[in-house]
């Protein structure tokens, strides 16, 4: 089942007696669990007949009890087990009987922040016969973009672009905390009276240097300026609290492993570029650049000068160098 369908499901008021909500991206866990505890008894109701429990001093005996009572002036009773993967092994084979007749006057939700329970297990046997069951991934980084600008969308925002391209660099992939910079984003704006996430809004809450940054390097090593990218990667050194080079390099690299994909691919229009890693045209234009500017064998080279100062950085092979001279060395190494 997918997340908006059980999203749409717990809004409408329509509950099963058992969820179990597991994966490795915890926002989607996080957001339904919350959405249970909200839409299944209100505020009146919960005081008697919501139990929490967290799976590191859970045990079998308690949550069966809590799942077993009757409900105490209201239709159902809720019992939520939290980071259930913490839920000692013997205490899953106890909750075995009820896990196979679960009472239908209880929603058990179960919030197992992990890939879930071995198929093989009696337990995980149970719960996929029983349980209304939602697995959740990690997205993968081309699927950030249309995830923000969805989000965006849903709180009534439009976002620019440039704006979705520095959000969806600096934020990586954690859905939780992109979320909340776009929480403090709405928040500047409504007393703004505005609607719109634009890049400046964007550069002033995430503290992030507009002229001195990650994709102002990668736009300059793409369009092999080197007066320009020499500066960048100077000024961005003298901060590397803000800029740290390991994840500055983890960057370029994935830049470089993009074109080379590109290249493979024989791409060179904005359109094809964006429909193959799944961006925005306006971002593709960064790409559509640097393609041309690179052959195959620059590519190569330079992922392995990638690689190698990522060596330095984390101390496998010796240097004299500091991490600001490795990266400035680096950027040397890439444009010529």
């Amino acid at each position: 089942m997918t997340f908006e369908i059980l999203k749409k499901d717990i809004e409408a008021g329509k509950f099963t007696p058992m969820y179990f909500l597991a994966g490795t991206e915890p926002y989607f866990i996080d957001k339904l669990t919350k959405l249970l505890e909200d839409k299944v008894l209100n505020p009146s109701e919960a005081a008697f007949n919501k139990s929490v429990f967290f799976g590191h001093e859970a045990t079998a005996s308690k949550l069966i009890g809590e799942l077993r009572s009757f409900p105490m002036m209201s239709q159902r009773r809720l019992v939520v087990l939290k980071e259930a993967q913490k839920l000692n092994k013997n205490e899953w084979e106890k909750l075995i009987p009820y896990l196979e007749k679960p009472v239908d006057s209880t929603v058990f939700v179960i919030a197992f922040k992990d890939k879930g329970l071995d198929g093989r297990t009696k337990a995980a046997k149970a719960i996929e016969k029983n349980a209304t069951v939602f697995n959740c991934k990690q997205l993968y980084e081309n699927q950030i973009p249309d995830w923000i600008q969805k989000h965006c969308e849903s709180r009534g925002y439009k976002i620019q672009p440039e704006a979705l391209r520095i959000l969806s660099t600096y934020l990586g992939t954690g859905l939780s905390l992109i979320e909340s910079e776009l929480e403090k984003i709405f928040i500047v704006l409504q007393g703004e009276n505005s609607k719109e996430v634009t890049n400046r809004i964007v550069y002033e809450m995430i503290n992030v240097d507009k002229d001195f940054n990650v994709f102002e390097l990668m736009n300059s090593l793409g369009a092999r300026d080197h007066s320009k990218s020499h500066y960048i990667i100077n000024q961005m050194m003298r901060n590397v609290k803000e800029n740290p080079p390991v994840m500055v390099l983890g960057q370029i690299y994935q830049f470089y492993a993009k074109l080379l994909r590109l290249q493979a691919m024989k791409l060179s229009s904005d359109f094809e570029i964006s429909k193959a890693l799944g961006i925005h045209q306006f971002i593709a234009k960064q790409y559509t650049t640097a393609v041309r500017n690179y052959n195959q064998r620059d590519l190569m080279r330079n992922l392995t000068h990638a690689l190698e100062a990522d060596l330095y950085l984390k101390g496998v092979s010796p240097t004299h160098m500091s991490d600001e001279h490795v990266m400035k060395t680096l950027v040397f190494k890439l444009l010529n």
